[in-house]
């Protein structure tokens, strides 16, 4: 059997004694690097990863990070979800890194408390919309510490953002010490941690395509790699999964925001990207541990990252039988060696990574435990009535979780999106996924698709256990039901829609679809943007276009920087992006042959 070449977009790595030949070594290069005869290109990771990727998929990662940007400033300073609590979360741990409060005991601090009288309410309501609140100018607005910093005056109502494991806020905080930062006024230092977040969610549209890629070049039973035609349809699986992340207008918004869901998303996105080169028969050493480092970073960053270490040792198990079906590995106890030792170098690194957990297990005795503690509960909601009946929870939380996953660009449903718009998306995402599971294609493809698609559901059935636990008790309560929950697991969303798409579409079409479906994402982002403006920002009894230039005028005066800063970010660039991307993709859906890409 001739081995697959060696990776021109790695530098030479050194033989694995445990894995000496592997055929399954990818090829993500796209245009060969001139050479010398008989010597292999020697690049950068970086470089090597940014070369590989085609123009258009550079083009959509672009139109992403310009939708994160504008997201960072059309959503008004703290009204992200949780945003004022992660934010004071991160000024906690830039005073006391290694301060990590036990549960409900960690009060909101002053400067938290002061922020809400700069805004008429969460969210602005109609009668009093940001256009007629005060607010100071950007020269004359306070610093965190003139609010009254990160004192605590009472320990109620509590920051339940000490449940959290720390690494992120831990990179909050590191920005937060550099010098300067602290006489910046606060909106200022918010969007510096709003622009971590952007950082951070930058690469999952690349990530979407490299997974969905390889999942569709891999698929089949093929000794040596994958056919030039399945290559094909691979980078055309690929760019439709690379836009799906832009159909959700939520996601810019939650991603662009203070919050812990962005370091979740990066490595969700990283770790869903390496498992789905697992699943297909990448079981060399590095490729563990990027799959243990992405992991135990996503433990390091929130609960919902525990469905994941089981479904870990399930791909790396059809790993393992992937190459044994298409006769690269031998079967039984003898074949086990290389599958065993990639497993337990992900599992060391994991295991480092779960001490907050390990740490509530044995303080608490509890593995997740409830930050804002029972007298919170009882605060908002009222004593209980324990009146909650599954009849009626099942499809209020439903419907609810749907809304808030295409929908939930308010706080949380005010203002939002049309059912069309909203549920038009979910319905074609549905379709995708069932598509995907459901048409056979041989090879292990479909039980491979299953296992990456676990996780959104464990971590829909946490979501709605925990919701339950609560509405069992208030029945007039349901939470829980954001769909940005599943938002870190979206490369895996995205791969189960575009594969799922491409299994009933016909050639033409799937090479055609591309473009159209980037302009329904770009018009649904666009109609989100306008709905904020016009909602939160405009003066009462105005409409239309007076509506949408009165609102642009307040979004300037209420942003933390000047007016050509706000004007390039929330409209300049994600238009010229935006353009780019739409013309790079029409131009490759005229192209029959283009992008023969290895995988």
């Amino acid at each position: 059997m001739t081995p697959h070449p060696a990776d021109p977009a790695d530098p030479a790595d050194p033989a694995d004694p445990a894995d000496p030949v592997d055929p399954v070594e990818p090829v993500d290069t796209v245009e060969p690097v001139a050479t010398a005869p008989g010597r292999t290109p020697r690049r950068s990771g970086l470089r090597a990863g940014l070369a590989s990727l085609p123009a258009s998929v550079r083009a959509l990662t672009l139109a992403w990070a310009a939708l994160l940007l504008g997201a960072s400033l059309v959503w008004p300073m703290t009204m992200g979800y949780d945003e004022t609590a992660q934010f004071d979360m991160a000024q906690a741990y830039a005073r006391a890194p290694f301060d990590f409060h036990d549960p409900a005991t960690l009060g909101t601090s002053d400067a938290a408390r002061q922020l809400a009288a700069f805004f008429p309410g969460y969210p602005p309501p109609e009668r009093k919309t940001l256009a007629v609140s005060s607010t100071p100018a950007r020269g004359d607005r306070p610093t965190w510490e003139d609010l009254g910093g990160s004192h605590v005056s009472s320990d109620f109502p509590p920051n339940q953002m000490v449940q959290h494991p720390p690494l992120y806020f831990w990179m909050g905080a590191v920005i937060l010490r550099v010098p300067g930062v602290q006489s910046l006024a606060w909106d200022q230092q918010l969007w510096l941690l709003r622009l971590l977040s952007v950082v951070l969610s930058i690469p999952v549209p690349a990530l979407a395509y490299a997974a969905a890629r390889r999942l569709w070049a891999w698929g089949g039973r093929a000794v040596g790699g994958p056919t030039p035609e399945r290559l094909r349809v691979a980078h055309r699986v690929g760019l439709l999964a690379a836009i799906v992340p832009l159909t959700f207008p939520n996601m810019p918004r939650d991603e662009s925001s203070v919050n812990n869901d962005s370091l979740l998303l990066l490595s969700g996105s990283v770790l869903c990207w390496l498992l789905a080169r697992v699943v297909t028969g990448d079981l060399r050493r590095r490729t563990a541990v990027g799959v243990g480092v992405a992991l135990a970073v996503a433990l390091m960053t929130k609960g919902f990252a525990l469905v994941m270490p089981p479904v870990v040792a399930l791909a790396y198990v059809l790993g393992w039988r992937a190459q044994v079906r298409r006769g690269e590995r031998v079967g039984g106890l003898r074949g086990l060696r290389p599958v065993l030792v990639p497993l337990v170098i992900a599992a060391v690194i994991v295991a480092a990574g779960s001490w907050w957990w390990v740490r509530n297990l044995l303080l608490f005795h509890t593995v997740q435990t409830d930050g804002a503690g029972p007298r919170f509960a009882l605060t908002q909601f009222g004593q209980p009535d324990d009146k909650g009946n599954l009849w009626t929870f099942v499809p209020t939380f439903f419907r609810q979780f749907v809304e808030l996953s295409w929908g939930g660009i308010g706080l949380p449903r005010s203002p939002d999106l049309t059912d069309m718009v909203v549920f038009g998306w979910t319905g074609l995402a549905w379709v995708g996924v069932a598509a995907g599971l459901l048409v056979r294609r041989g090879g292990g493809e479909r039980r491979r698709l299953l296992l990456l698609v676990a996780p959104l559901a464990l971590t829909f059935v946490v979501c709605a256990a925990g919701s339950w636990a609560t509405n069992k008790r208030w029945h007039l309560v349901v939470t829980g039901t954001s769909g940005r929950y599943l938002f870190h697991l979206v490369v895996v969303t995205a791969c189960a829609v575009a594969v799922g798409w491409a299994a009933v579409l016909t050639a033409r079409a799937l090479r055609r679809c591309a473009p159209w479906v980037l302009v329904g994402a770009l018009l649904t982002q666009a109609g989100a943007w306008v709905t904020i403006l016009v909602t939160w920002y405009s003066p009462p009894q105005t409409f239309g276009w007076d509506a949408l230039s009165h609102s642009a005028g307040q979004l300037v005066r209420w942003g933390p920087f000047d007016p050509w800063v706000t004007v390039g970010l929330v409209i300049v660039l994600p238009a010229l992006t935006g353009v780019l991307a739409l013309a790079l993709l029409a131009r490759e859906a005229r192209d029959r042959g283009a992008q023969e890409l290895p995988a």
